[in-house]
């Protein structure tokens, strides 16, 4: 019986109409990251497997096949900012070291466990570990403060030594011989002795053939000799004392110092900038590969028995240099090049996703960042930057980016020099075709900087017309119509930011002098344009300095500033003389209390989702709110979540997967909502439900997507039985996949009856679970 019933569970698999989900296999409230691998900063290197640190993810790059395994917060890693990486043989174990002590164990099992000892202990001075060395089960850490020793078998920290007046910078094991590295020389001791009593333990290396005045950072055990970096000079033991082995000219500093059973390899930083890698034989000879656009500002590198020497570099990633073959690779991942992100639009039918990756400040001031823009497409990232995208001309600082509905056409806005390119436009394909300038549009130099135009926000209107804010412009909004020809206009403020268009056409702007309210009438026609200006004086604005703007399904504007938000809920007379719009500042309630919404938050985007939910970008996380911003729903923060950073800089909604792509300094993250956009028309074709198939495996929600917005939804067996009851999310309702009692569905084929508020327009889907 229960086979029969198997198979005809597996036909219903084959014959039920089941949409994929087009964008990602992302569970409800599930989470990705997107961050830049292009940038190492260590290296651990095994038999099987090299991993490298990046700021924000560990790759496991597996030797024999060139596969990568990438763990970040959404897949075990406790934090962000990887700083140093130390493998332990005896257990098979990789310790994960960050800016902030923090430690983690990633195990032989794939597990991973945090040790948060450092990081939690209260210690004078500096916590940072700067070398570990990896000595039969445990770890020896080289901290600012002194010596720790980590059990990997107990994974917790066993011993710690402090080093007064001194900052331990690195430490090995010769002949049972530890030697701990120094500001203020070279120390050893003997297992034998009490290691935690530094006074009364540890030695003083004689200095005989040194300097007199000894500071070394990094050591290393080179074919059972102890070579050091004293003073920047690479120096051998030699019986009782030392040699002197090699000096690289114009350096500063050795950054990393390991050896194999034929050469060590030290890197040091040069004056000029970057690095440069060396490898010094026990005879003296020394050999530094040059390999153009692979070597440059290396954090670290560690030789294998194979005669590779793996590298991670900070500008160019992951690298590997085979010494007996003088040949070098670098291993390309597949990622954003710079963490920096700042705002993301998506193409409606093809579901690209555009980047804007430059950075500029609160009031528009830019620096050199020529990241340019990214595109993710089924699931690779491309660059677009001069000298990568053909006809592309040099741009620095894209912080913006919109998609015209009607052809897919891609615009990307800079705030950079006037010799820089402001606006440029793509086709669907990413191919360059035109390239908007202060000479052939409408755009202007900044007041005060004539050698700039600052493109601050792109918005597409409902006819297709592009609308720019151009910052400190004379003439500080501009408009790039459907037949290509541009128009300018005047506005109360010049210090322009965000913008958004209502229904009515009228464009809502944020400055630092409050909200611009306009609307242009007739194009071509000048009598008619209506402007007016909101701020703290007439209004119930917070502040006057507006960051960002935006308009909920229901109308109403949302403002954010650095010291709360406002919503105006009378946009549509916002130009009224006898009902001014004043808005309101919502109260929320806090531990019993009134008080303003989001008071004296700083509020850098504000973005509104299927459900009309407001998602607000804070310096301190997101926090989503109901409609009308009374409840809070949900608030994520880097030490909550997996977010990368709590600096926001925008959101960004899938509408039909209810994917919110959150752009930080750090990078993107990617999380799957339980609302959607309900759709303009309502047909059974495009309802669906994910997962569909529901396997034994899955334990989460099952989403039920392409509904009417906030449409009633019933959930019933194939006998009629009601099993659950809801409101969709906008155009999306969640089941927990249990019946009202709590228990868990059978297996069988359910049926999904939605209507509309007025019960109009009734659909059915179907959902199959396997158990």
């Amino acid at each position: 019986m229960k086979k029969t019933t198997l198979a005809l569970l597996l036909f219903l698999v084959q014959c039920l109409h089941l949409t994929a989900q087009d964008n990602s296999d992302l569970r409800l409230g599930g989470w990705a990251i997107h961050t830049s691998l292009q940038s190492a900063f260590a290296v651990a290197v095994t038999t099987n497997i090299v991993y490298y640190a990046t700021e924000n993810a560990l790759i496991a790059y597996h030797k024999a096949d060139g596969e990568t395994d990438v763990y970040t917060k959404v897949n075990g890693l406790s934090s962000t900012h990887l700083r140093k990486l130390i493998y332990n043989e005896a257990t098979k174990s990789l310790l994960i070291i960050y800016d902030d002590s923090n430690m983690d164990v990633l195990r032989a099992d794939g597990s991973i466990v945090n040790i948060s000892d450092i990081k939690r202990a209260t210690v004078a001075g500096n916590k940072t570990v700067n070398n570990g060395f990896s000595y039969d089960t445990a770890v020896f850490l080289a901290c600012d403060f002194g010596l720790m020793q980590v059990n990997m078998e107990r994974m917790e920290v066993a011993s710690s030594t402090f080093t007064p007046n001194m900052q331990t910078e690195d430490f090995t094991v010769l002949h049972d011989t530890l030697f701990l590295a120094t500001t203020k020389g070279i120390y050893y001791t003997t297992p034998d002795k009490n290691i935690l009593d530094f006074a009364q333990a540890w030695q003083l290396i004689p200095y005989v053939g040194l300097p007199a005045k000894v500071a070394s950072a990094q050591i290393t055990n080179f074919k059972n000799t102890l070579v050091a970096d004293v003073n920047d000079t690479i120096y051998i033991r030699s019986g009782a004392g030392w040699k002197k082995l090699f000096y690289q000219p114009n350096t500063t500093a050795v950054t990393s110092l390991h050896a194999n059973d034929k050469y060590f390899v030290a890197c040091f930083d040069r004056n000029s900038g970057g690095n440069i890698l060396t490898q010094v034989y026990e005879s003296g000879y020394t050999f530094s590969p040059s390999i153009p656009n692979l070597i440059y500002n290396i954090g670290q590198a560690m030789p294998d028995k194979d005669d590779n020497i793996w590298i991670a570099d900070k500008n160019v990633g992951t690298s590997r240099y085979n010494s007996a073959l003088y040949q070098g690779e670098n291993i390309r991942l597949n990622s954003i090049v710079d963490k920096k992100t700042r705002k993301v639009a998506i193409h409606k039918d093809t579901k690209d996703v555009w980047v804007a990756a430059g950075s500029v400040s609160d009031y528009m001031t830019y620096g050199n960042n020529k990241s340019g823009a990214y595109r993710y497409k089924d699931g690779r990232w491309a660059q677009y930057q001069k000298d990568i995208i053909a006809n592309m001309p040099q741009m620095a600082n894209i912080i913006n980016v919109a998609i015209r509905p009607s052809d897919g056409h891609v615009f990307v806005g800079s705030c950079a020099s006037e010799t820089r390119a402001p606006l440029i436009e793509f086709d669907a394909d990413g191919v360059v075709v035109k390239v908007h300038t202060i000479t052939n549009s409408s755009l202007q130099a900044a007041i005060g900087d004539t050698e700039s135009c600052r493109v601050s926000s792109l918005f597409f209107d409902k006819n297709d017309n592009l609308w720019v804010t151009n910052y400190l412009a004379p003439r500080p909004l501009s408009v790039l119509k459907p037949d290509g020809t541009w128009k300018s206009f005047s506005l109360p403020r010049n210090e322009v930011f965000d913008l958004t268009i209502d229904d009515n056409n009228t464009k809502f702007i944020a400055s630092t002098g409050g909200i611009v309210a306009f609307n242009e009438g007739k194009m071509d026609d000048n009598t008619d344009d209506k402007t007016t200006l909101l701020d703290n004086s007439n209004s119930q604005l917070p502040a006057n300095k507006v960051n960002t703007i935006a308009i909920n399904l229901d109308g109403d504007v949302w403002a954010g500033t650095d010291v709360g938000v406002a919503v105006f809920q009378c946009a549509g007379s916002v130009f009224s003389t006898q009902s001014p719009c004043k808005g309101t500042k919502p109260i929320i309630v806090v531990d019993g209390f009134g008080e303003f919404l989001l008071k004296n938050e700083i509020i850098k985007s504000i973005s509104i989702d299927g459900a009309n939910r407001i998602w607000f970008g804070t310096t301190r996380g997101i926090y989503v709110q109901s409609p009308d911003g009374r409840s809070t729903i949900q608030k994520f923060t880097a030490e909550t979540s997996p977010l990368l950073s709590n600096e926001i800089e925008g959101v960004t909604f899938n509408p039909e997967t209810g994917e919110a792509w959150i752009t930080t300094p750090e990078g993107i993250n990617v999380y799957r909502t339980n609302a959607t956009n309900a759709p303009e028309t309502i047909s059974p074709s495009n309802v669906f439900a994910f997962p569909n198939p529901v396997r034994p495996d899955y334990t989460g929600d099952i989403a039920v997507s392409g509904l009417s917005r906030d449409a009633t939804v019933k959930i019933t067996d194939v006998a009629g039985n009601l099993l659950y009851e809801t409101t969709a999310l906008g155009g999306q309702a969640v089941w927990n996949g249990n019946d009202y009692n709590g228990r868990r569905a059978a297996s069988g084929v359910y049926l999904v009856y939605s209507s509309q508020k007025d019960g109009t327009k009734a659909v059915v889907a179907k959902i199959l679970i396997i158990k």
